[in-house]
């Protein structure tokens, strides 16, 4: 159990920092905590566990069970030493015993125990004692109270040794043994909550991990949302979490799509929302508010899958290579009619803006909702 808790908790981790990286900035920031918390917890009881494995003997209950199946025998001490290791400020100790069964024959193996202090000239070699053994093949050796050795006692160096697998006891075993018969449906059993961990941790950011897989082959950590498929992708998430498709102004970057749109068609209160690597944020009230309704247009009026393309006339107009850093802006045209009452008010026909430039140049570009008339302005 501690190690699927380890293995879950490396799951999370590594989700927790995948995410981290291709995710919205503040992705899983709670799981990174979370599985480093599980691991070395899970790890520090782990490591316990194998210290003291085997040094707590069998109950009083499992003993008469024992008993009653004719599981007994008397066990000597050939070894006593101890490990370094102290339970309770008592040191734990390895022994290494023979054992004469009541039923078979005589073998040797090691157990673990804790020894008090003031105990310890009971174990020295050559005492005996009464034992137990579990039901696993080879069993597990349990030492229950002193006890005078019979006089045929087999050498210790006549005897063959017999080791119980690891973690075997006189409990029920686990369900997936954790010897090397084992060992295959563990390292299953572990891949597969590490996945399980993993999943639940990255599924609600699954379409940034999506648009990271699809960009990975460019060179790119993240998608290109200028581009078609992963502005339409964003466009689709920025109307659903807005609740209607008016807006009063968009910015495409390579990296997020923010947008300007009025609670309720219509009306001039403006919110800001963003789009960044597959998740919406609402920001809330827009830095500047529109004065007019009428500055509202619908993301239906614009030819979104075309603003890439007319990024890439530009440059090759204006020979850059790599306009990597462009931003698009889409809103109304200001009025220019001197005579109206909107003069100077963005009301005019929606058009695409942009930049693009290096080091040694740059250029400002106009077009039209629907992707024609691209023109050069300054």
């Amino acid at each position: 159990m501690l190690r699927l808790l380890f293995f879950a908790g490396l799951g999370i981790l590594l989700a927790a920092v995948v995410v981290m990286v291709v995710g919205p900035p503040g992705a899983a920031w709670w799981a990174l905590p979370l599985g480093l918390a599980l691991m070395i917890g899970a790890g520090t009881l782990v490591a316990i566990a194998r210290t003291t494995r085997g040094a707590i003997g069998p109950t009083a209950r499992q003993v008469e069970e024992a008993a009653a199946s004719g599981r007994e025998g008397v066990a000597r001490i050939d070894v006593l030493r101890q490990i370094g290791t102290q339970i309770n400020e008592q040191p734990l100790c390895e022994l290494d015993v023979s054992v004469q069964p009541h039923q078979g024959a005589a073998f040797r193996t090691t157990i673990r125990r804790v020894v008090p202090l003031t105990e310890i000239p009971l174990y020295q070699p050559g005492a005996g004692f009464s034992a137990v053994l579990s039901a696993g093949d080879p069993p597990v050796v349990g030492l229950v109270a002193p006890q005078v050795l019979p006089l045929r006692m087999p050498a210790a160096d006549t005897l063959a040794w017999r080791a119980p697998e690891p973690g075997a006891g006189f409990g029920r075993p686990p369900l997936i043994g954790v010897g090397r018969r084992g060992r295959p449906l563990r390292i299953v059993a572990y891949v597969l909550v590490a996945a399980i961990a993993a999943a639940a941790v990255a599924l609600p950011y699954r379409d940034a991990l999506s648009q990271t897989i699809e960009a990975l082959p460019q060179g790119r950590w993240h998608a290109d949302v200028r581009q078609p498929q992963p502005l339409s992708a964003a466009l689709e998430a920025l109307r659903e979490a807005i609740g209607h498709d008016v807006v009063d102004t968009v910015v495409v970057a390579a990296d997020y799509v923010a947008v300007t749109a009025p609670l309720r068609p219509g009306e001039t209160a403006s919110d800001r929302w963003t789009y960044r690597r597959g998740s919406v944020s609402h920001d809330g009230p827009a830095g500047t508010q529109p004065e007019l309704a009428a500055e509202q247009f619908s993301l239906d009026d614009v030819a979104w899958d075309r603003l890439w393309s007319l990024v890439q006339q530009a440059a090759a107009a204006e020979r850059i290579a790599d306009p990597a850093a462009t931003t698009i802006t889409v809103d109304r045209s200001v009025d220019d009619d001197i005579d109206s009452d909107t003069f100077a008010r963005p009301v005019g026909p929606v058009e695409v803006v942009f930049g693009i430039g290096d080091a040694y140049r740059s250029a400002f570009y106009r077009a039209a909702a629907d992707g024609t008339g691209l023109a050069r302005t300054s």
